[in-house]
């Protein structure tokens, strides 16, 4: 291997093989965040005798998880200091680099176990509907939603699950456009009449998604189909309802772009051409290929993808893709034996302009 080949693996690797400096900086933050929340949530629980059992033991699991969602936020913050990419190669997206970090505060019983995904290596519904108008397609994600749909029809494999991808998009798009017009979306569009004739009868949003579970009133996304996909839990490692930005018109704007360096495997079979779709499994390994602790590829090219075994001739959609990601999904499982409690939160790193650090803002917060 030449010099200047291996020094790149190196500095590719570099985030993964070792950072020690980081890892203390942010066991520093996240002690400093926590330790007082725990303290007095432990002397709660032990002055409140009277207090049923049950009723204390969530609360105490419940402040735990707390306590979680803010480490991960501390990781995340610390993060975008460091580096404008986003990648499956980084602490946040390391298990075992979440455990020491949740490990890092005493609980004097049970643990935190922590998950951090990118929200932005998903697709995004919303971006189906060109904004700010909200009335049309956008083309491009169309195209983009013709292709994953055609990949989980393949995944599937099951003749009696069979649906037409074309019918489900244009019901999407007539489900969050402003239009309640007697023009529909092709053959499989559906306005408030067809969904008041339904029992129980209920009106089309014609507004963003806010929540994946909207996917179930959707014409044309039948639970058998839901159940067939693994449910909105495992859609949501591939759909997302966030994303939104402000255009130069100041109004909300889904641009749809995907972090092709966090992307699960559906999701890079949709941004690649159709017929190629069988590369993605290539562009998935290449990704995560390491030598020990240490990371063999560098992420920091967007045309990073064609160096995979087979890709070089590849083209995907510069308009679809990024390198970085702000929107965070943080999942924190507090556990005391038996006893277990989730809260999930989405998060966006938003810069302080007056101190120029980041931080974390939450955009949504469930308690499981």
């Amino acid at each position: 291997m030449k010099p200047s080949e291996n020094d790149d693996q190196i500095k590719a690797g570099r985030k993964a093989g070792g950072s020690k400096g980081m890892a203390l900086l942010l066991t520093l933050a996240i002690i400093t965040l926590m330790v007082a929340t725990v303290v007095g949530i432990h002397q709660r629980i032990r002055s409140g005798r009277a207090m049923p059992f049950a009723y204390g033991l969530r609360m105490e699991l419940y402040h735990m998880a707390s306590s979680g969602i803010q480490a991960a936020m501390a990781v995340l913050a610390q993060d975008r200091a460091d580096s404008e990419v986003d990648s499956v190669q980084e602490d946040w997206a390391d298990p075992l680099f979440l455990k020491k970090i949740a490990s890092a505060v005493p609980f004097e019983s049970g643990e935190v176990i922590l998950a951090i995904d990118d929200e932005l290596g998903k697709v995004q519904i919303n971006a189906l509907v060109k904004q700010p108008e909200g009335q049309q397609f956008n083309p491009v994600q169309k195209r983009l939603w013709d292709r994953l749909l055609l990949y989980f029809k393949d995944q599937l494999g099951n003749p009696e699950m069979d649906f037409q991808a074309e019918n489900i998009i244009d019901a999407l798009k007539d489900w969050m456009d402003t239009g309640e017009g007697d023009t529909l979306s092709g053959l499989g569009g559906a306005e408030s009449d067809y969904y008041r004739s339904l029992d129980p009868p209920y009106t089309c949003k014609n507004a963003p998604m806010t929540h994946l579970s909207e996917l179930a009133l959707v014409k044309g996304i039948s639970s058998e189909l839901l159940a067939a996909l693994g449910g909105i839990a495992e859609i949501s490692k591939h759909l997302t309802v966030h994303g939104v930005s402000q255009s130069s018109g100041s109004a909300p704007e889904f641009k749809g772009k995907i972090n092709i360096n966090t992307a699960g495997l559906p999701v890079l079979a949709a941004l690649l051409p159709v017929g190629e779709q069988g590369l993605a499994q290539a562009i998935y390994d290449f990704r995560a290929d390491r030598s020990e602790n240490t990371f063999l590829h560098d992420l920091s090219d967007p045309n990073w993808y064609r160096q995979a075994p087979g890709c070089r001739h590849l083209r995907i959609d510069p308009e679809l893709i990024t390198l970085s990601s702000d929107i965070f999904r943080i999942d924190a499982t507090a556990v005391i034996e038996s006893a277990r409690l989730k809260i999930t939160a989405v998060v966006a790193r938003q810069k302080d302009e007056s101190t120029g650090k980041w931080a974390c803002k939450v955009l949504s917060w469930h308690p499981g």
